[in-house]
């Protein structure tokens, strides 16, 4: 059974907070695992819409989630729920990992927002592409590196968890909506480094932050499922 759902992802470590009858902060470190996150990709390839068109399609990447955020409503309370990320996210793994596994007791839950924070790790971007572009005849290499910190939000209205059941919230990024805009002309003009076109704040500014803010203004979607 499947349940669609906008939601985010993160990793476990979860803190405890005081509780009161408006609201309600848990730890779930120990218990039932009934609810783990995952995040997956979609459209790894994708064109700009012109008869000339730009090729461009991502095969690499990762993602260093540095926290999750769980918030809704349930009866009289109001819901938090937190996890901090101690690992990477290989986001193009044949078998995707399961992460911010904590127990979330039954019912109906309303309301719901979860926020996914992207942080720099040491030298290790919030999140980084690589794959390749075809413009003007020409395919080169692309880097993406987007340092952060980055936040993506996501909300549902309604969804029913049931007793005794783990669930598993995949978050879909869909990286044809990154390069929304950019056209085949902005590929071949921009700079290379030992022929490979580098996207970050230091190089080729301008894609990166089209890029940056495509990510951002995306409606990013996840669907939930019975594990």
């Amino acid at each position: 059974m499947k349940t669609t759902l906008l939601l985010s992802a993160g990793l476990a470590a979860l803190t405890l907070a005081a509780s009161c009858k408006k609201e309600k902060r848990y730890d779930a470190n120990n218990g039932q695992t009934q609810l783990a996150y995952q995040v997956s990709i979609e459209n790894p390839s994708s064109s700009t819409a012109r008869s000339t068109a730009a090729i461009i399609t991502w095969n690499s990447g990762f993602a260093n989630p540095s926290m999750v955020k769980f918030e809704a409503k349930q009866e009289n309370s109001k819901l938090e729920y937190k996890a901090t990320n101690t690992g990477q996210i290989d986001l193009f793994s044949p078998d995707p990992m399961t992460f911010g596994n904590f127990t979330l007791g039954p019912g109906m839950y309303k309301e719901i927002e979860l926020k996914l924070h992207f942080q720099k790790r040491g030298s290790s971007p919030a999140i980084q592409l690589g794959g390749s572009v075809t413009a003007g005849g020409l395919t080169t290499p692309v880097v993406l590196m987007i340092e952060g910190p980055l936040e993506i939000k996501t909300e549902q209205k309604d969804v029913m968890i049931d007793d005794g059941i783990a669930y598993v919230a995949i978050t879909s990024l869909n990286l044809a909506s990154y390069t929304e805009g950019i056209t085949e002309g902005m590929w071949v003009d921009a700079d290379r480094i030992n022929g490979t076109i580098i996207i970050s704040k230091d190089e080729n500014q301008y894609l990166y932050w089209k890029i940056l803010g495509n990510i951002k203004d995306w409606k990013h979607r996840c669907h939930f499922w019975h594990k």
